[in-house]
């Protein structure tokens, strides 16, 4: 069976996540390093965190600083 995906911001998200996941696979194959395997992971879950709304205090602070001028 198929799945379709119809929030293009998710749909974004996914293809990031396959991406990454498939970055770490050729990380494995390529013999490097565990740190570099181990970015590629989390650049996935990350992508899949946006999906269920899970956002770092970081993200959150970037977003409010490029969409408002604050101090200014």
């Amino acid at each position: 069976s198929e799945i379709q995906v119809t929030n293009s911001r998710h749909h974004r998200s996914l293809l990031t996540a396959v991406d990454a996941l498939q970055a770490a696979s050729r990380a494995v194959h390529e013999g490097r390093s565990g740190e570099f395997v181990a970015l590629d992971i989390r650049a996935a879950a990350d992508a899949l965190a946006e999906i269920i709304g899970e956002v770092s205090t970081e993200e959150v602070l970037n977003n409010i600083f490029q969409r408002f001028c604050i101090g200014k």
